[in-house]
């Protein structure tokens, strides 16, 4: 018998497919509010780079892009697989 690895998700599963799309599409509204939040901190200072809350919001959505980026990529090879 062969040991069952824990670790990967079953992506050809309907269910968990549905789970990673519903997943990416609140990553995106988190994206969507650190956008407003960075804009409501540019509105109130002459740059950006000029606010530490607005530095901390700005890595927190580029990390959450490369997490979708990350997950659509997943997504698409396995529809691509199926």
């Amino acid at each position: 018998m062969q040991p069952i690895s824990r670790f990967e998700t079953p992506l050809s599963d309907p269910g968990t497919r549905l789970k990673l799309q519903v997943l990416v599409a609140e990553l995106r509204r988190c994206v969507q509010l650190l956008s407003s939040d960075i804009g409501e901190q540019a509105g109130s200072r002459s740059h950006v780079a000029d606010s530490p809350l607005a530095r901390n919001l700005s890595a927190r959505r580029d990390n959450l892009l490369v997490t979708i980026r990350m997950l659509e990529e997943r997504l698409v090879k396995t529809e691509v697989a199926a």
